[in-house]
């Protein structure tokens, strides 16, 4: 008798360390968003990553928005001028000061699905300082 519990403990093991493909509709394992760096007052570098993965990709940014990126809320989208694979970043002006800002990097695939990374929160600074150059 003992021979069966061991045999069943033994499947219900391997069955349960089989892979799962259920897609939770998360981020997407090929684009990531970065924290976002060089933030000043009025400005902050966005960054992400970009691991191409299939089919080709039309274009390729940035949504920002000062409340959380949920619902019907797409936030203003800023476009990079060209798709780029491994790190990227996209600097952006004009943001209120101490201020909480949302981002999701995405990526519009050719067949015109909207693919989106992770969604990361950065606070812009409260001192009026300008950035060092361009």
């Amino acid at each position: 008798m003992k021979k069966i519990q061991y045999l069943m403990l033994a499947l219900l093991f391997f069955t349960a360390c089989e892979k799962d493909d259920t897609n939770f509709g998360g981020p997407s394992q090929e684009l990531s968003t970065l924290q976002a760096k060089d933030i000043f007052y009025n400005c902050a570098t966005l960054q992400g990553v970009y691991n191409p993965v299939g089919e080709r990709v039309a274009s390729q940014g940035f949504a920002l928005s000062p409340s959380p990126l949920e619902g019907s809320n797409t936030g203003t989208e800023y476009l990079l001028e060209d798709v780029q694979t491994g790190k990227f970043e996209l600097r952006v002006e004009g943001l209120d000061r101490k201020t909480d800002y949302y981002v999701k990097a995405f990526i519009v695939k050719n067949s015109g699905q909207k693919v989106y990374g992770n969604n990361i929160i950065f606070r812009t600074d409260s001192v009026l300082i300008d950035p060092p150059g361009t």
